[in-house]
Formats: C-alpha cells, structure tokens, sequence
C-alpha cells in the first residue's frame, strides 16, 4: 500500500453527488480543491469534523444545480398543466400553507413551543449521545475481517492458584497442533520498552508476539512485511514491526525507516514492516511488535503469563472449539508428564471468550444500564409532550368547533394539526441533534480514558432517526386526537363542554401520562440513588495506603546493561537516593506491581512455610507475591504493625528478609506471632533459601479496589538465592512529596537521567488519580444516571404541575359551587393537592414495582449496597411523594383563591 493511500478520503458519496449533479468541467475541479482542504482539516481538527465541512461544501452546489434543473422542468411543464386545469402546486400548497400557518401559531405562544422544543430535544438529545457511546464501544464491530470467529484463550485453575491464568509456550504447541476446531492461535505479551537513538528517550508499550498473531487478525502492513515463521525461533534475527502512530510522531513518516533500525532498550532491531493505526491489540497504545523467539520444540508446561487469542473455523461454534481444547488440556500429562500431578490436583479448565468481550472488560454492561436510563428519559418526554398537546388541544376545542360548523374539512382540520406537529417535531427533532452532538463530546472528554474504543464514537444517524421517529409519533398522535375530537364536535357541544367539568376519558388519558411518568422518574432516582450510595461507600474505603501527595511513575531497565539482578537493584538505589535528595520529597521506593495500576497480570505463588510442611499428595496454599525496594511501604503510608519494613542492609547483604502482610499472617498463622516464621514463594525449596518474615504491615487492596485483600508477600529485589521471582528491570518508583505530586515531576526526571539519561518514565501519575481511576466506572455510570434522573425528575414534575392546572382550571365552575356552598379554602386546597397526591401514589406503585426487578442488573456495579436495598426505595417514594404535592402546591393555591360569585357570573 502506498503512502498516499494511507491518508484520509473525503466521504465518497459526497463526491459522487457532486459529480453527477455539477457539469463536468466544473465538478473535478471543484472536488479536487475540496479534496485537499479535507486533507488540511482532517489532519489539524479530525475527520468527523472534515467530513461535515466535505458534506457542507459539497451538498451546496449540487441542490442549487439540481433547483435548476427543476426550475427548468417547471417551466416546461407549467403550460400543459394550467392547460389541463391542474395548478403546479396542486397538492403541495395546501400542505405549506398549513405548515406557514402552524410556524405563525406556535410564533403566538413561545412559552408553549419553547418547553414542547426543549422537552423533545433533551430527550431525543440524550438518548442519541448515549446510544452512540453503546453503538461505537459495544456493536461495532472489532476491525478486523470476520470478528465474531475471534476469541481469547485463558485457563481457570482451582486449589493453589485458584484464579485465572493465561498460556504457556507448551500449551501453544498443544492447541496449534491438535486443536481442529481453531483456523488459528496466535499467543502474545505485552511489556513496556524505551526507544533510544535520535531524539530524546522515550517509554513505548510493545508485545511480543508469535508469528501467526497479524495473519490471525488479517491485518496486513501497510508497508513492509509482518513476521515469518523462522524470526518466530529461538535465536532468530532482531525484527520489529511499527505502528503507525509511532512512525508518524516519532520518525516523521520515513519511507525507508522499512529495512532500517531502531534502538529498543540497548538493542538494534531491524523494521519490517509498518502496521495501520486500525490494529489496536494486543492493547490500543501498542507502538511495537516484537517475535516471540522461543524454542517451541523445547517448549515447557509452566509459566502461564502468555495471552492466547484464536479464529473459529468455518461452523464452530465456541462451546464446540472450548469442548475440543478442554480434552487436549486433560491429556496434557501424557505430553508433559512432571505435570500430570499438578493438573488433576489444580482441575485446570480452558475458557474461550469472545474476544471483544476481553477488549470491552466490564464496560459494556455498564453502557446498556446507562442506555436504559438514559431511553426512559426519551419516554418521558414524550409523555411529557403528549401532556402539552393535549392542554393545548382542549384549549383549541371551541375553535376547531367553530371552524367546523362554518364548513371547515376534517381534512383541513387535522392537516392544520398534523402541520403544527411536524414543525414541533422537526425543531425537537433540531435541538436533539445540536444536544447530541454536544453530549457526545462532552463524554469524550469525561470518560474516552476511561472507555475502550472511543475513538469509534460519532453521533448515530440511526439512533438519531429512531429516537426522532419516537417523538415524531408521539406528537402526529396526540396532537391530531383533539383535532380529531373537535372535527366531530359541534359548536354547542364545545359550550356546553366549557361550563361543564373536565370530560373523564380526555383526564384519564392525561392522567396516565403522568403517571408513566412518575413511575419512570422513579426507577430512574432508584438506580440513581443506589449507586449514589454505592460510590459513597466506595469514598469511604480504606486501601490501604494513603494517595495523598504521592507521585508514581514507571521505569524500564535495559536488561543488556544491567544483566544481573542486583545491577538493577543498585540503579535503583541510586535513582531512590537522588529522588529523596529533592526538596519536598519525604520517601521514595519501587515495586514491581503498583496497586490498582496498570500491573494487573501479578504473580501468584504456591508458598512453603516451614512450620508447616505440605502433606504428600497435597498442593501447598497460594498468595500473591511481590518485589519492593526500600522506601516503598514509607512512600506509600503502608502502616507497620509489628516488626519492621525491609532496609538496604536487606538487599545488600541478601539476608532473606521478607514482610507479609495482616492477611496474610492471619491466614497462615491464625493467632499466632508471624515474625521469625520462615517461609518460600514456591513448593520446591532450594537449599538455603528460605526467608524469614521481619514485619508485617497493613493490607492493601492492591488488584480491586471494591474486593477485600487477598494478602501479599513483599519479596527484597535482591533475594536469597538469586531466584527470578519477580523481574527488577521494569519497576514502578513512588514518591512521597509534601505537596503537589505532579509540581516535582521535572525534578524526578532530572533525578533519572542523572543516574541513566536514556532511561524515559512512563505513566507518570498522582497516586490519587490511580486511585480514582479504580473507580471511575461505577462513577461514570452514577453521574450519567443521576443526570437522566434528574431530567427525569424535572420532566416529571412539569408533567405533575400541567395536569394538575390543566385540571383546576376546567373546574373552576364546580370550585365555585362547592365554595359557594360552604367549602372552605383549605378544602379546596386539599381536594386538589389529595387529587395530586393519589396520581403520585399510583405512579411511585408501579415504579417499585418495575425498580424492585429491574435494579437486578446493576449488582455488578454496587458496592456493600443490594440491588433491592429498602432504604434506598423508600427514600426515593418518599421523596417524589413531596415533590409531585410541591408541583401540585401552585394550582391547589390557585384554586383555593376561586371567587364563588365570579365563577358563577361568568357561567
């Protein structure tokens, strides 16, 4: 593919318009400059925004040739058919004469048309934004050819690893040679890197990957070439592949970067190729691919830290494809047999998911509930509106009577009605889409960091055009039925309708609207409400450490420069001591997972404790482990509770110092003194190297923040023996300052260079925006709920306060004669506010009702609150049972305030 076939193309058939509808000479001129200015614009302001631009410029030309043309044809025409008696806007006139005639009328009565305009645009408005956040994440498609045959692989084990675990390189060869309900399996790790060389460092995100992982995607370069199958072995050539983010930014587009090098952590790799910006896996800021280069011969059962993906063959479904895998994983002993013993003890079964259910996570269910609000809205709305036509209808009653007694059509009457209800239809349907546009960028600009695959998100025609249809039908229908009504009705029945009380059928129909909507504000304040509570439940958990002015950011160390562990340790020291030096800064110190970060495969070790040996036949317990520096519990405000924290004499001296924490010398040594105790990150201890446990500090909820803490191990980088049990080379540094974190960020990276200049940080970050980001789907969908909820509420209660005057104000006649009679003020009040309060009553009923089953399905996202939780429901009845009597309050005063005898002289 060429370079210039990689750039942005104008939208086709906006170019096809303009050359079919424009003279030829003109036209490829004309869409050659348009071409260019797209190019410009798309590259500065995005291709959404060109392409309206494109659209702009491109529809103008063409409908005023096209008016031409027409023109002509006009007047061609216009002699036979004034001849034949048949005027040229025979059947059009009428309809834009009532058309001109609605626009004057709704002119007439702006409060009526601004509220029926804004009801309509925020709820086609916030339907539509939310729709297309749902249509671009969770249906779209993945980009890639046939994505519903794509799956990822991974594997559940039980007894000490009790958990998830990803592939081995053996499990690869087992699957990718055994397996025939798979058309291919590709197997992947991500890892941090630092490219060198000209410019200045710079952190990137890269895989590893085997060599069948782009033909699986069917992904092809767009230069160059992706991986052959020898570069995919065990001293195989130094080749890289792309992407074209990187090419673009970093190498200016180079053509012949393609058979060049780059500098990756102190080595020289060979580009073959560039990939499309479209390839967004193994994650969407990958920059560089890398071969696996592993001796799958030799291949071993153990170290399940690989990703595993795979294409469905042609009619396989995936339980059939998990079926096959799940019996060539039970026969794995007789290919491995050391590990025979260990699979039937662990019951390690094989999952295959739908590979865009690993690429949206947990997301996708949090959408749709956000969806659902978000379209209740919508009916609201609707209801709301319906409301609105109706009053104004009834209002219009005597004059469509008259209209008919004096020889007005039922045609003429209802296309007047039918007119000023497409014109409603059409602003709200305007304002929708201004809305729209604006709360789709508003939400990019909240939550895109937060949601995968925004870059896909764009205001939805077909939502645009369902959501309109919606409240295009709610207002043909309830704005023709009084037309309807009146077209039939003659002037005397309209008289005798005005001195009489409110006709039932007309105030049950506007009494159900209401209703709905009481019943869907309700649900809407439920769901709202519960997670509401849910994140203030979230605000009050304690970590386990304290955020608070504490700085984090990632360092990757070439393991060509520093080969040895204890190379890197001593870097690091170095690095820790500088940082320290800082003014401001109180602690600093690594680790090899940061809690809650972007670390979340960890480590998970079977563990031998030496008071308590293992029973033959049994596996030993398992717990998470991980690699500290000096200065870290410090940085972080880990609090010590017994003992002390792990110092540089540790890593120095190799003392096999470790500290556990509450968790886990609770579960391992219930009641006892865990200090002293010596145990072993794994079921096979080597001579001399057991650790033993110096101090034990508070738990930390280090993977979820809304899960308890599981325990963890805090091995020195520098261990016993020189076992490999977490890497020291990629790390992350804390840094505990008095202040702003981020005020010290230049300082830390002049910190780093002193040390290492081509060392780059990566992902730097306040430890409270870590924290944040841990919860900040439940907070999105809570702050999205509460603002349909709130839409809804202040829907609902115009809904509430229309009917209620609506009602006072055609029986003011019977008002009269009841305080004639002897009613007193309050009993007038009470009479309408009771009326309120029964419509209230019926609509919060039915909301229990639909929120009691429906609230089921936001258990995923709360937190130590239930989906059916009472206090939350009863304080939501309670308090839209105010607030229906307060929108009720202003007509039950009004109607309080009736003069008898005015009333019953003006009837």
């Amino acid at each position: 593919m060429t370079e210039h076939e990689s750039t942005p193309r104008p939208p086709s058939l906006a170019r096809r318009l303009i050359l079919r509808l424009v003279p030829a000479h003109r036209g490829e001129e004309l869409v050659h400059d348009l071409d260019e200015e797209y190019a410009e614009r798309a590259a500065s302001g995005g291709r959404l925004t060109a392409g309206l631009w494109y659209w702009g410029q491109a529809v103008r030309p063409a409908v005023t040739n096209l008016g031409r043309e027409l023109r002509e044809v006009r007047t061609v025409r216009l002699g036979s058919r004034r001849a034949a008696g048949v005027g040229p806007l025979t059947w059009f006139g009428p309809a834009r004469r009532d058309l001109r005639t609605a626009r004057r009328r709704l002119a007439r009565s702006p409060g009526f048309t601004t509220a029926t305009v804004l009801t309509l645009g925020l709820g086609i408005g916030a339907t539509v934004a939310i729709f297309s956040v749902v249509d671009g994440v969770v249906l779209r498609p993945l980009p890639y050819p046939e994505p519903d045959r794509l799956v990822s692989l991974g594997h559940q084990a039980g007894g000490a690893i009790d958990g998830t675990l990803g592939q081995s390189h053996g499990t690869y060869v087992l699957y990718r040679d055994r397996a025939r309900t798979l058309d291919g399996i590709a197997f992947f790790q991500t890892f941090s890197a630092t490219i060198t060389g000209e410019g200045e460092p710079e952190r990137i995100e890269a895989a590893s990957v085997t060599h069948t992982f782009f033909d699986l995607l069917r992904v092809p370069a767009i230069r160059g070439r992706t991986f052959r199958e020898d570069e995919d072995r065990a001293g195989g050539p130094l080749v890289a592949v792309v992407g074209e983010g990187l090419w673009r930014t970093r190498f200016g587009s180079d053509p012949d970067l393609v058979g060049g090098t780059i500098e990756i952590d102190d080595q020289l790799w060979e580009v073959v190729g560039i990939m499309p910006a479209s390839l967004e896996m193994p994650l969407p800021e990958t920059d560089v691919w890398v071969p696996q280069q592993v001796d799958f011969v030799t291949a071993g059962f153990g170290g399940f830290y690989l990703s595993g993906i795979a294409r469905l063959a042609d009619g396989v479904t995936i339980e059939e494809s998990e079926a096959e895998l799940q019996s060539i994983a039970d026969g794995i002993g007789e290919t491995f047999p050391a590990a025979g013993d260990f699979l039937e003890e662990v019951d390690l079964r094989v999952f295959a998911d739908p590979l865009r259910d690993r690429v949206l996570g947990g997301v996708a269910r949090t959408l749709w509930i956000v969806f659902g609000g978000v379209g209740l809205v919508l009916l609201i709305a609707c209801a709301n509106v319906a409301n609105l036509l109706l009053v104004r209808g009834e209002a219009r009653s005597r004059e469509l009577a008259v209209r008919r007694a004096l020889g007005a059509g039922r045609r003429h009457l209802l296309g007047d009605s039918l007119a000023e209800s497409l014109c409603l239809a059409m602003l709200g349907g305007g304002a929708g889409l201004l809305i729209a546009w604006a709360g789709v960028g508003w939400l990019e600009r909240l939550a895109s960091e937060y949601i995968p695959r925004f870059d896909q998100v764009g205001v939805s025609p077909p939502a645009l055009a369902v959501a309109s249809a919606i409240a295009f039908a709610s207002c043909v229908l309830f704005g023709a039925l009084p037309a309807v009504r009146g077209a039939s009705a003659a002037v005397v029945t309209s008289e005798s309708g005005r001195r009489a009380t409110a006709d039932r059928g007309r105030t049950r129909t506007r009494h159900a609207l209401v209703v709905t909507q009481v019943a869907l504000a309700l649900l809407l304040l439920v769901g709202a409400g519960l997670l509401a509570r849910s994140f203030r439940a979230m605000q009050r958990i304690d970590p386990g450490f304290d955020a608070a002015g504490v700085l984090t950011f990632e360092l990757q160390l070439p393991g060509t420069r520093y080969p040895r562990r204890a190379d890197a340790a001593e870097l690091i020291e170095a690095v820790r001591e500088r940082l320290v030096a800082i003014p401001g800064v109180e602690a600093a110190g690594t680790i090899a997972c940061l809690p809650l970060g972007s670390c979340t495969w960890g480590n998970r070790n079977s563990i031998a404790r030496e008071d308590v040996p293992v029973p033959p036949g049994e596996l030993p317990p398992g717990a998470w482990v991980n690699t500290v520096s000096p200065g870290y519990f410090e940085a972080m405000g880990i609090a010590l509770r017994a003992g002390r924290v792990l110092e540089s004499a540790d890593y120095r001296n190799s003392t096999g110092a470790v500290v556990v924490d509450e968790a886990i010398a609770r579960r391992f040594w219930p009641g006892q003194d865990p200090l002293g105790k010596r145990l072993y990150p794994s079921h096979e201890v080597t001579e001399g190297g057991w650790y033993t446990i110096v101090g034990v500090v508070e738990s930390v909820r280090d993977r979820d923040v809304m899960a308890e803490p599981e325990g963890m191990i805090y091995l020195p980088q520098v261990g016993t023996d020189g076992q490999e049990w977490w890497t020291t080379h990629q790390v992350t540094m804390t840094v505990r300052t008095g202040g702003d974190p981020l005020a010290i960020a230049g300082a830390a990276r002049a910190a780093v260079a002193a040390v290492d200049s081509d060392l780059a940080l990566g992902r730097i970050a306040p430890m409270s925006v870590v924290l944040d980001r841990a919860t900040a789907r439940s907070e999105l969908a809570m702050l999205l709920l509460g603002l349909a909820a709130g839409m809804a509420l202040l829907l609902g209660l115009v809904g509430v306060y229309g009917v209620i005057a609506y009602v006072v104000s055609h029986r003011r006649g019977e008002i009269g004669v009841r305080m004639a009679l002897g009613a007193t003020a309050r009993d007038v009040g009470r009479m309408v506010l009771g009326q309120a309060g029964r419509i209230g009553l019926v609509g919060i009923a039915i909301g229990l009702v639909a929120a009691f089953g429906l609230t089921r399905l936001m258990r995923a996202l709360l937190y130590e609150i239930a989906p059916t939780d009472p206090l939350t429901f009863g304080t939501v009845a309670a308090f839209l049972v105010l607030v229906t009597l307060g929108a009720a309050y202003v007509p039950a005063r009004r109607a309080s305030r009736v003069d008898p005898a005015e009333t019953l002289r003006a009837d």
